[in-house]
């Protein structure tokens, strides 16, 4: 974690920038004890103590003014007096729980030592308290390290969790402020004299390969602190919980939005700028509060600053008028904390202040701008905001009649311009007072000029432009022209020690102003670079020189060691100067040199790059940042490849650039970013790699980025832009880190990428661990175990193991990172690994750790013998911790003495580690003698049925004796009978049960010799019979049915012999035609089975035959005749029944019936208690026919000729007796005829008179008579 101090924070640094790194100087008696080590803090002092932090700061405002004051008279108006106490606020941070005991471990001891002779009291004096850059504290949790460090003059501390430690127990408290909350992520502690913040908590862990971060987050309750691990993490490694973190995020804008250029900020928080505009949709993401909320134009500046972890948005706002604006350069203003914006713009209402030194844009002839792709007029502007990005401090144009910050593009012929945005390179710087300075270019004969030490355009087509204006950019303090008769451009801008300006950039000017006595006096070719030292308050060149060959060569920045050394960075396409010594890629298109103070001397010059087998030199980056730090190590950055090559600058890439070992991307991919630093005299090639996507092209639009004097580069890039992407549209591939603030383009096109990257850091690391990896942190180890030592150092070229016993091992960073090493003797050994980086200030860290080289002191139990089924104590002693195992795998336990009950002889296994950690394995067999135990099983006869224990008569049944271990057995079979077997007696008892019932069948072992002595088991023996019977044999008559019955049964199955009938009903109904038998198979509710038959008996039918006939006349009731014509049969006997009550067994009869009617007439044959019949309906009516009747002469009455029967008249159809009718006259000639006769001839159509008809009625009477018609 890392603590932040805002309150006035900017000036203490100011004063400890010289010293950055906290000194934890170790408490001899000189403090209060409940502290072990105290370090100075901006506005205060931290104690630091294996329980927390004890915090006093100081009102810093109120001290200023007391600084302020002692500098004039005592104003006692002002309130205060001269020993007046000043204000403070005291707090402690408390680790709750943790270990009170933990003693410190101190790593990296710095230069000096302090005496404290405070007071009277000479107890509370000490001398020679020794400083230290790191104390850490083991195990203040348990399995939890507590180490406390610093960045620059931030306080900072980690917690180290070793595999299997529960973070859990970490727990925060903050006694004593006013306040605690939690703030996206951070934590803000709220003091009286102002507010401190706990950026957001970062996690990593380290594998034998690279580092993951851990994504972690601060719980908060009642002023207590936790954390918590969303996605989890690997408990099994070590988990490291630290704040610091390089980031690279994208913006998150939907709209377009390019990267130009970025700077650092305050406490590690990055500045990017970029341009974006709404021609392809969306919206760039401003914040609440924003200056300018909305776009105004065609482009707008994009400025966005970011926390230290590039994990949110401190501010992003807008800047730009209605026409076009792009930033160029960004730096923060050390003295106020506000961003300085430089920029040009194309619109007339550019916001700038009131108090502006310009208000007014200068209108001039427009320009193409190749990067914009727009045609404008364009101005210098220089905007000031506040460190919140909510107000404009100041804000100002800059610039004539002329086209201002423009440096002329190539396709207006301009020649300075060979990279993808050339022609808006700038820089600006401030100094201590706040006040401001650009480099520039300008196309202006009027620019405001002003105390210069070339006050008048050089007829040139361009010249370079330095100013100075004031903090509020109210006024030009003085400016001047820099150049010749030719193109010239400044574009970097610095302070030397005597706060001189040093200037770089590129001329075709032969008679650029360059000093008698300087390097190079001579302009050399196309292009020349060209660096100048101008005067403090801008009146003279002190010393101006040319660098380049006689092709092209152009500065694009310059830097300075503390020695004033004058470095610079640019490119080349002719045969740039290689000093001897140096490291270099011949043939190579960029360059680095370093001149002195006055440069008057080349020092050392080289190139690097891919080079070239022909001698072609052609660059392959476009540079865009430059440092030379403390300790006059070098880095550089730029960007090549497709942009370039495609828009027709340099047609080069950045493939075979030189690449280290330990680089963060070894391949490109031909248009990616390049970082490099050489060390101080540029002998040595400390580190490269690249940096870039997988399918778009990295480039950026114009502009700076920088380095901090970490070496951290805090960078802009246009990323995952469409243009020229492999996959034909915007993509999100360049490389971004866990909890970004978006790692993802959400424009159809570009967006504006800041990453921070650290090429600095050095810091030893190494974790101890067994041969095979499985116990990180193995400090403690067992003689003769051979330990494990990993190297987790960031950084380090040069590797040096001293593993204390005299063994040294020297590496360099390509060797392999695990070494393994056995120590000789037992004993305390102190390791240390040593590891050197020339690119760091520090150049070497170490990290120290103490391996105990143990014997273990472990004691296990004898070997024993149990009874079977016994219980048995295991015993070790010795030991912290136990793992116990059996051999067939059954039985474990992290007892130290467990209790077993084997059943069999088993071996247990014991692995033991003592206090020291040190292990022993070892082996307990412990034997076991069997019991003698009883057991059968139970057969059917074949053995093809185990578990026969119901039986069914008259199956038998087979007893197997299964015990063992015994000298004899026993059988008691409960039904009187016992039979005794002997040991050697295998063969198997048939059991022969005669009545039912159960039978509890006992078999007793017996064996003297044994523990138990005797063993009996019993079984219950089922002895069922099935009684299920079917009904007795039944008679039916034939063609009737009958349900076969057989009661009791759970499973039946009827079928007859010749299984045309089969059945699994319990009472199935069947229908013989012949007499058959039916077979039964049935099983009980126990499973035994029975058989059975019935057999049914069909008494046949009587096949009848008999006659019968009507026999009647035309005027009565007709008879009826029947005769019995079947052949006599014994037994049976026959009946005519005639409906009428009359029965007869005659054989032969005529019946008269008394009255009509229809009479049911029977035939019966009665077959012992069968009967057989047939039988029909007889019509039996006296019949009338008329003689006389009259159609015409009484109507409707006696109109037809009617046959009728019985006495109720009935028609022929009403009696179903069938009628013939045919009717003659007195010659014989047929009047009417009926086949059916109904009742319906009325003589229509003959006269009156006689005729005669003939009557068939049924088959029993034909009628011949006379009818007379009268009409």
């Amino acid at each position: 974690m890392r603590f932040t101090f805002l309150l006035l924070f900017v000036s203490l640094h100011v004063l400890a920038q010289n010293d950055p790194e906290l000194k934890f100087i170790q408490n001899k008696g000189q403090w209060s004890d409940v502290i072990d080590f105290q370090a100075k803090v901006p506005g205060g002092r931290v104690g630091v103590s294996a329980t927390g932090f004890s915090v006093l700061l100081l009102d810093m405002k109120e001290m200023e003014e007391r600084h302020l004051a002692s500098h004039g008279d005592i104003n006692e108006s002002d309130g205060h007096e001269s020993n007046e106490g000043i204000n403070g606020h005291f707090f402690r941070i408390n680790l709750i729980g943790a270990n009170t005991n933990a003693k410190p471990v101190v790593e990296n001891q710095l230069d000096g030592y302090y005496n404290y002779f405070l007071g009277s009291d000479s107890c509370r004096w000490a001398s020679n308290a020794l400083a230290y850059a790191t104390v850490t504290y083991k195990n203040v949790y348990d399995g939890i390290d507590f180490r406390v460090s610093s960045k620059g003059n931030n306080l900072k501390y980690d917690f180290i969790v070793q595999p299997e430690a529960d973070p859990s127990q970490i727990k925060i408290e903050y006694n004593g402020v006013d306040a605690v909350e939690k703030i996206f992520g951070t934590l803000q502690i709220k003091t009286s004299v102002g507010t401190l913040t706990e950026l957001k908590p970062v996690s990593y862990q380290q594998t034998e390969l690279d580092q993951h971060t851990i994504a972690t987050e601060y719980r908060l309750q009642n002023n207590l602190i936790t954390f918590s691990f969303p996605d989890d993490y690997d408990e099994c490694r070590t988990l490291v919980i630290d704040p610091l973190l390089i980031f690279s995020t994208y913006s998150g804008s939907t709209a377009d939005n390019w990267g130009s250029t970025a700077t650092p900020g305050e406490h590690g928080t990055l500045y990017s700028a970029g341009v974006t505009n709404l021609n392809q949709g969306g919206s760039f993401p401003t914040t609440t509060g924003a200056f300018q909320p909305a776009n105004n134009g065609g482009f707008d500046m994009a400025i966005i600053k970011y926390d230290s972890a590039g994990t949110k948005f401190l501010y992003a706002t807008l800047l730009g008028g209605s026409n076009n604006d792009s930033p160029q350069s960004l730096v923060v203003d050390k003295a106020t904390g506000d961003l300085i914006v430089l920029g040009i713009s194309g619109s007339s209402n550019f916001p700038v202040s009131a108090n502006a030194f310009d208000n007014t844009f200068n209108f001039g002839v427009p320009i193409n701008n190749r990067v914009l792709g727009t045609s404008d007029v364009w101005d210098i502007v220089l905007t000031r905001f506040s460190s919140t990005g909510n107000r404009l401090v100041g804000s100002t144009f800059l610039g004539g009649s002329g086209n201002d910050g423009l440096n002329l593009p190539k396709q207006s012929g301009g020649p300075l311009v060979v990279n993808y945005g050339d022609e808006m390179r700038g820089d600006v710087i401030t100094d201590d007072a706040g006040n401001v300075y650009i480099s520039s270019v300008t196309g202006s004969p009027n620019f405001p000029i002003v105390n210069g030490f070339d006050n008048s355009f050089n007829n040139g087509t361009t010249d370079g432009v330095v100013a100075k204006l004031s903090s509020d950019l109210s006024s030009v303090i003085w400016s001047s022209y820099v150049g010749g008769s030719g193109f010239d451009a400044a574009y970097s801008i610095k302070f030397d020690n005597n706060n001189n300006i040093v200037l770089a950039g590129g001329t075709t000017s032969v008679d650029f102003p360059v000093t008698a006595g300087s390097y190079q006096t001579v302009f050399n070719g196309i292009v020349d670079g060209w660096i100048a030292r101008i005067a403090p308050d801008g009146s003279a060149v002190l010393n101006a020189t040319f660098t380049g060959t006689v092709s092209f060569d152009q500065v694009y920045f310059i830097d300075l060691n503390a020695n004033g050394n004058i470095f610079c960075y640019g490119q080349t396409a002719g045969q740039m100067p290689v000093t001897p010594g140096v490291y270099n890629n011949p043939n190579s298109g960029q360059f680095v040199q370093k001149f002195s103070a006055d440069l008057s001397t080349l020092e050392f010059s080289t190139v690097f790059g891919s080079g070239s087998a022909n001698g072609l030199v052609r660059p392959n980056i476009s540079p865009t940042a430059f440092l030379v730090n403390d300790c006059d190590n070098i880095y550089l950055a730029g960007w090549g490849g497709f942009v370039n090559s495609d828009l027709n600058y340099w047609n080069s890439n950045t493939f075979d650039m030189p690449i280290t070992n330990d680089a963060f991307q070894k391949t490109s991919r031909g248009s990616d970013f390049y970082f490099m630093v050489l060390n101080g005299d540029a002998s040595t090639l400390v580190y490269s790699t690249y940096l870039g996507g997988n399918s778009s092209k990295t480039h950026v639009d114009g502009g700076t980025s920088r380095f901090d004097k970490f070496g951290i580069v805090y960078h802009a890039v246009c990323a995952g832009c469409g243009f020229g992407n492999t996959t034909g549209r915007s993509s999100s591939d360049f490389p971004t880190t866990v909890n970004a603030k978006s790692r993802q383009n959400l424009s159809t096109n570009c967006n504006n990428a800041a990453f921070k990257f650290d090429l600095s850091s050095l810091k030893a690391v190494f974790q101890t661990n067994s041969i095979d990896l499985s116990k990180p942190g193995f400090n403690n180890v067992c003689f003769p175990d051979t330990i494990v030592f990993q190297n987790f150092s960031t950084g380090g070229r040069t590797i040096q193991w001293d593993f204390g016993d005299g063994t040294i091992v020297n590496q360099i960073s390509t060797d392999p990172r695990v070494l393994q090493h056995r120590y000789k003797f037992t004993g305390q050994y102190r390791v240390k690994l040593k590891i050197t980086d020339l690119s760091t200030c520090s150049q070497t860290d170490s990290t120290i750790r103490i391996i105990n080289y143990l014997y273990p002191n472990l004691i296990v139990g004898p070997d024993a013998i149990i009874c079977e089924g016994k219980n048995h104590q295991l015993t070790a002693s010795g030991g912290a911790t136990y793992q116990w195992t059996s051999s067939d795998g059954s039985f474990s336990s992290s007892l130290a003495s467990p209790f077993v009950q084997p059943n069999e002889p088993t071996f247990y296994y014991i692995s033991a580690v003592d206090a020291n950690g040190c292990s022993k394995k070892d082996t307990v067999l412990i034997g076991v003698v069997k019991n003698v135990r009883a057991a059968f099983q139970t057969y059917d006869i074949n053995f093809s049925r185990p578990g026969f224990n119901n039986v069914c008569y008259p199956e038998l049944i087979r007893f197997k004796n299964q015990g063992n271990n015994a000298e004899s057995y026993l059988w008691d079979f409960d039904n009187g009978t016992k039979v005794p077997q002997t040991k050697t007696d295998t063969v198997s008892i048939i059991g022969d049960f005669e009545q039912e019932g159960a039978y509890r069948v006992k078999l007793k072992a017996i064996n003297p010799n044994t523990c138990n002595k005797a063993d009996s088991v019993i079984k219950v023996i089922n002895y069922y019979r099935n009684t299920v019977k079917a009904e007795a044999d039944f008679q039916i008559c034939e063609g009737t049915s009958h349900t076969l019955v057989a009661p009791g049964a759970s499973v039946y199955d009827w079928f007859t012999a010749d299984r045309s009938f089969a059945s699994s009903s319990a009472s199935p109904v069947v229908q013989p035609k012949t007499t058959t038998k039916y077979f039964l198979n049935t099983i009980d509710s126990h499973g035994c089975k029975n058989t059975d038959t019935v057999q049914i008996t069909v008494i046949s039918k009587v096949e009848l035959k008999w006659s019968h006939r009507l026999d009647g006349n035309c005027s009565d009731r007709p008879s009826v005749i029947v005769q019995n014509l079947t052949p006599p049969v014994d037994g049976v006997v026959f009946r005519f029944d005639f409906g009428d009550g009359t029965i007869s067994e005659e054989t032969a009869l005529q019946h008269v019936y008394k009255q009509d009617g229809h009479y049911p007439v029977k035939f019966t044959a009665q077959k012992q208690f069968c009967p057989s019949e047939e039988s029909m309906t007889l019509p039996i009516y006296s019949l009338f026919v008329p003689n006389v009747f009259t159609p015409e002469a009484t109507v409707g009455y006696n109109d037809q000729f009617e046959v009728l029967f019985g006495k109720d008249q009935l028609a022929p159809s009403d009696v179903g007796i069938p009628v013939q009718l045919t009717v003659v006259d007195r010659w014989g000639n047929q009047v009417f005829e009926s086949a059916n006769y109904n009742n319906d001839w009325t003589g229509k159509g003959i006269s009156e008179g006689v005729y005669y008809f003939h009557l068939k009625v049924g088959d029993f009477a034909t009628c011949k008579s006379w009818v007379h018609i009268i009409k």
